[in-house]
């Protein structure tokens, strides 16, 4: 009876260990919910606008927004609207806000919103409230590389258009002249894709503005704090133009560089240069498809000669293409059909070699500034904004074995968020919709998968 007695005592001790242990986890679960408390200089925040959710991977998702006053960037997020936790992003008090939310679970719906004093941010067509992270192929990731486009190293005015050497627009201009758009946007992606890790970048064409020898030479000066290997391609601002030689080839030395082992550049007697590679059983392959006079979008016979050969001895492996101007275009997109490639006999003939190599899984363009992708005869062609303005960033590009998980990130330094503020509401004419609506993309062209 003694024993009962005290096992008893024993059980009654240990449910009470058990009571006090459930409120104090209760009682910090519940400390989690609590607001944030808002701070007497954040007071003067009246509204939020220009939110967007721009990134979203496998366990993460990266908000950005503006606030009329100064604040901290704080998110509240969980997988009920019931439940959400408080997170502050930047200590720091801004008005261009950027919020990176980690450690999440893929393939799983989270709600969120954002606060920026005593005001909370509402859900738009840009920024839903509610995200679903994305499932990765398979579990077996296998490497990533960093690809970025139109850079326009010189550049003094953004956006202006001209036809005929007449201006169709003012275009953007940013205020300090020492600290130019095009100086601290490219120094950011490269600062932060050293950060998010790669390894290697694909630096997809439209290095400089006005194909400039000084202006590739600003840029390799800024490629050099690249902490991995980076492998250069040619965009129609990277032309030979009128110069006496080719500045492109001449100041990245292509005809002896080699970036990764066992890559080595073609230089066709058109002038055309190209590389592939392979990398962890994956091979890539880099196009030249400017006209080297006027940089109009054109591929040599010499250079699709070389382009069916290299895929024909390569059919076993999952290759993935690499060229400035884009492929394909819908018939209602007029940017489209203005932008993609203009010699319609080498267009045809480098579509017809990519339908006959099923081993091609993606095509990444630039040129046209914007998140876009269609597809072709099941292989997804995909259009990446620039870095250099809005919405201004580069892209990470995860291997699996089974697929290829693709992010756009913004650059999030301070002149960077505040430059694609600028960019965002930007008209490039008069009554058409701002670049947001043509550039930012759709959530699945900034961030999406593709499966093999």
């Amino acid at each position: 009876m003694k024993h009962i007695i005290l096992r008893m005592k024993h059980l009654k001790l240990l449910w009470l260990i058990l009571l006090f242990s459930s409120l104090v986890v209760g009682c910090s679960s519940e400390k989690e919910a609590e607001e944030i408390k808002i701070l007497p200089e954040e007071q003067n925040v009246t509204k939020i606008i220009n939110e967007e959710l721009v990134t979203v991977t496998d366990n993460s998702f990266i908000v950005t927004w503006e606030s009329d006053s100064e604040s901290r960037s704080i998110i509240y997020y969980g997988e009920t609207t019931e439940k959400m936790k408080g997170y502050v992003c930047e200590d720091k008090l801004v008005k261009f806000h950027y919020c990176e939310v980690k450690d999440l679970e893929s393939g799983k719906t989270y709600y969120y919103y954002t606060m920026s004093g005593k005001v909370k941010g509402e859900p738009n067509e840009f920024s839903p409230g509610v995200v679903t992270t994305l499932s990765p192929p398979s579990n077996e990731f296998i490497f990533s590389f960093a690809s970025m486009n139109d850079l326009h190293f010189g550049e003094e005015i953004a956006g202006l258009i001209t036809v005929g050497g007449r201006k169709l627009n003012e275009g953007m201009k940013w205020p300090d002249p020492q600290n130019p758009h095009w100086s601290f946007m490219n120094r950011a992606a490269i600062q932060e894709i050293n950060e998010r890790g790669a390894d290697f970048v694909i630096i997809n064409g439209d290095i400089t503005s006005e194909y400039k020898e000084d202006e590739f030479q600003k840029a390799k000066e800024y490629f050099s704090i690249f902490k991995m290997p980076y492998i250069p391609l040619r965009g129609n601002h990277d032309r030979v133009g009128d110069n006496p030689e080719d500045y492109f080839v001449k100041v990245f030395d292509l005809k002896n560089f080699s970036p990764i082992s066992g890559a080595k550049y073609n230089i066709d007697e058109y002038g055309q240069v190209y590389i592939s590679f392979v990398y962890k059983g994956f091979l890539f392959i880099g196009l030249d498809s400017s006209d080297l006079k006027t940089g109009w979008g054109k591929l040599s016979d010499q250079q699709l000669d070389w382009l069916e050969k290299t895929l024909e001895d390569n059919r076993d492996k999952v290759t993935i293409i690499f060229i400035h101007h884009p492929v394909v275009s819908q018939p209602d997109d007029l940017l489209g059909q203005l932008s993609v490639l203009n010699d319609t006999s080498s267009r045809n003939r480098l579509l017809d070699i990519i339908s006959k190599n099923e081993q091609v899984k993606a095509v990444y363009s630039g040129h046209t500034h914007r998140n876009k992708s269609n597809y072709y005869k099941g292989v997804r062609f995909s259009e990446m904004a620039s870095v250099k303005d809005y919405p201004g960033g580069y892209a990470i590009h995860r291997v699996y074995k089974n697929g290829i998980m693709t992010n756009f990130y913004k650059t999030r330094c301070d002149e960077c968020r505040q430059w694609s503020t600028m960019g965002k509401n930007y008209e490039f004419f008069p009554n058409l919709p701002a670049a947001q609506y043509i550039m930012f993309g759709n959530f699945d062209e900034r961030n999406f998968v593709v499966k093999w």
